[in-house]
């Protein structure tokens, strides 16, 4: 049996989970999540071991990864890894943005299926997300929602820029975007979206090499 395992490496917290790629739904996710804070380079290989079992690296079809933004030394540590992983294995690795995976995540969650007619034009599809940058900006990213192909199209590249010019851009949209505020905390949810999002595009033949799993740190660490 297939499985994909997800990594999410762009806080303090690692974010795993494993999903069934023949399964329909999310219901064959198994996730676990750990407070590494410093630790993230000395344990993120075995928490990874250990949350694996009983499967082991063979049973792997594809590798996904939160490609950033986020914290420079953990989101590095995770496309490396992956990307180290997809190459030994030579199976496919999906390097999603954790604002992408934040934005589908919050659209899947239960309190917007309120907000979702049964029928006619779509709404409430668009997410303007934004993540707390260092020296006063934001990293931000305009993603919409599919809801007939249950999948996420980017309309706004991932960039980091100043609160204010962030505001400038959205408010020319129409209809505008609903705002969303990443928390990195959400570990679990945003972990659990980079493997459904993973697994849908490797369904439909998506087989990005490792190669092409390049982190997005938006902001030079130094700089």
């Amino acid at each position: 049996m297939p499985y994909g395992l997800a990594l999410h490496t762009t806080s303090t917290r690692l974010g795993l989970a494993l999903i069934d790629c023949t399964h329909p739904d999310s219901s064959s996710i198994r996730t676990a999540s750990y407070d590494l804070g410093r630790e993230m380079v000395t344990h993120l290989h075995g928490c990874t071991l250990e949350f694996l079992a009983p499967q082991t690296w063979s049973d792997l079809c594809l590798m996904a990864v939160a490609k950033g933004p986020g914290s420079f030394t953990s989101t590095r540590l995770g496309v490396v890894m992956a990307r180290t992983i997809g190459q030994q294995l030579e199976i496919p690795v999906f390097g999603i943005s954790t604002l992408e995976a934040a934005a589908y995540a919050d659209l899947r969650s239960p309190h917007n299926d309120r907000e979702m007619p049964v029928s006619g034009p779509p709404i409430f599809d668009d997410r303007a997300v934004e993540l707390e940058a260092s020296r006063g900006e934001v990293f931000t990213g305009l993603y919409r929602y599919d809801r007939d192909q249950d999948e996420m199209s980017c309309l706004h590249a991932d960039a980091a820029m100043s609160r204010q010019a962030w505001q400038d851009l959205l408010t020319d949209l129409t209809p505008a975007p609903i705002p969303l505020t990443v928390d990195l905390t959400h570990v679990i949810r945003d972990t659990t979206a980079l493997a459904i999002l993973a697994r849908q595009r490797w369904q439909r033949g998506d087989r990005p090499s490792w190669s092409e799993a390049i982190p997005f740190y938006g902001q030079h660490p130094v700089t």
